[in-house]
């Protein structure tokens, strides 16, 4: 999938694979699987995450709210 293929058509061995962040994995896997929400708390352990999501549309972030607030 990943591989370069040349003109005549033979796979180039040399070549790698392009370097995926763990929150592009994570971010790909949930668009996969087809999932349209996801809801959590916004902080500094999951900022990446929130970055790779603002660069697609297939998954709309909702932050969660306290009960206090309601």
């Amino acid at each position: 999938m990943f591989d370069e293929i040349s003109h005549d058509g033979k796979v180039d061995p040399t070549s790698s694979p392009p370097q995926l962040s763990g929150a592009a994995v994570v971010v790909g896997a949930l668009a996969d699987e087809q999932v349209e929400f996801i809801w959590g708390y916004p902080g500094g352990s999951v900022l990446y995450i929130y970055d790779e999501l603002y660069k697609q549309d297939k998954i709309e972030f909702r932050p969660a709210r306290s009960a206090c607030v309601s």
